[in-house]
């Protein structure tokens, strides 16, 4: 729809893409920082979400304000926040097998993976709809904006976490 519409920019329609691509790759980074919460690993769960991939997102775009003006474009932004939520999520992967129970991984025969996978969906379209949620105020500012100011308000926004995420620390 987006690629084909005469009023839609290509770089928009670029952005649109990469971002189908950033919502999965989020929700399963909340639904393996919800396991690490099980798993007893808060703090770790709670700086994935709200510390490594602001700052990964922040320092990346920093790096290429100052660093490569010729790649300041609204795809290239959402291509580093595809960057870092791989990055947050193989964190949380790893960080998730550390937290496993020693027993977990000799067992006899594999448990079945379809019946749980089955199962998880829900959750999974859960936490996505949880992500399309909270991105609502971008897709509508995008509708009244123009394409640099809501870059700006998003730019402000995930200072904002951050600054936030160092306050709760810090008051914890």
């Amino acid at each position: 729809v987006l690629i084909d519409d005469p009023d839609v920019s290509t770089a928009l329609a670029r952005t649109a893409l990469i971002m189908l691509a950033v919502l999965p790759v989020v929700a399963l980074a909340k639904v393996l920082a919800y396991g690490l919460r099980g798993l007893g690993a808060v703090v770790r769960a709670h700086a994935c979400e709200l510390l490594f991939r602001p700052a990964l997102v922040l320092l990346a775009v920093a790096a290429v304000f100052w660093g490569a003006p010729t790649l300041r474009q609204p795809e290239v932004a959402m291509a580093m926040q595809l960057l870092a939520g791989v990055i947050v999520l193989g964190v949380a992967v790893l960080w998730i097998r550390r937290r496993l129970p020693p027993g977990l991984g000799s067992l006899a025969e594999p448990p079945p993976t379809t019946g749980w996978l089955r199962r998880a969906m829900p959750f999974a379209l859960i936490g996505g709809a949880a992500v399309l949620t909270n991105q609502t105020d971008i897709v509508m500012l995008g509708w009244f904006r123009s394409e640099a100011e809501v870059g700006a308000y998003r730019i402000a926004q995930q200072g904002g976490l951050l600054t936030l995420f160092v306050l709760q620390a810090a008051h914890s």
